[in-house]
């Protein structure tokens, strides 16, 4: 029984974006567990093969979207893994030994992908220029000073995912519904993290978008 899951949440994939989660088939099947959940596309071409994949599971998102939060609680909530990482179908792998890795020690700390840099002095705080949900605006509060997590991406044991999620810090209505909710989340994961002590491993310290790990791709989808 595999002991670790990948969540991979996807909107209206293309080509690119099928390439990408196909490649994890170079996983372990024995240890790992590949979830694409659906965030509710209309362009399904590329949805129907990824449904063809024999080695990944389907689910449709159950929060109207969902984006990258609403897909890893889904999943979260009805499993129960040793290890959950978190994904986008825009970040193309270039080794999976990080996987591995951190799926087969024991770790009080959070394997994450890249930082945003002081996330919280990135934003502009006034009253005028919140333009998410105040329950998310309330979690990035909580702290003056903290790294984001970029993309949402992320590895995390489920000791520590159990903390936050069952914590009166999270609520289903904190789930992004639209993608400034989700870009907000990348500042809600540094905060929980931060409340919560555990400490943040990055793949790459130096906030980037492509080093040897990975690639991301930005895309606007329909």
């Amino acid at each position: 029984m595999a002991n670790t899951v990948i969540v991979i949440p996807t909107f209206n994939p293309n080509e690119y974006n099928y390439n990408i989660i196909k490649s994890y088939e170079n996983l372990d099947r024995q240890n790992f567990d590949i979830i694409v959940v659906d965030n509710g596309s209309y362009i399904t071409e590329y949805i129907n093969k990824i449904q063809k994949l024999d080695f990944i599971k389907y689910e449709f998102s159950e929060f109207n979207g969902g984006y990258e939060t609403g897909a890893l609680y889904q999943v979260y909530r009805k499993t129960d893994y040793e290890n959950y990482f978190l994904v986008q179908d825009s970040i193309e792998i270039k080794t999976f030994r990080f996987y591995e890795t951190y799926s087969l020690l024991y770790s009080e700390s959070i394997l994450a992908f890249t930082p945003i840099i002081n996330r919280h002095e990135r934003f502009d705080w006034g009253p005028n220029n919140i333009f998410f949900n105040k329950d998310i605006d309330n979690i990035l509060k909580l702290e003056n000073k903290f790294d984001g997590i970029m993309c949402n991406a992320f590895g995390i044991k489920k000791n520590l995912l159990k903390k936050i999620f069952d914590s009166i810090l999270f609520s289903e209505k904190l789930i992004p519904q639209h993608k400034y909710d989700s870009m907000a989340w990348e500042g809600c994961w540094g905060v929980y993290f931060k409340c919560f002590n555990m400490p943040i491993k990055f793949l790459s310290s130096i906030e980037t978008l492509d080093c040897k790990f990975f690639r991301k791709i930005y895309q606007h989808r329909q």
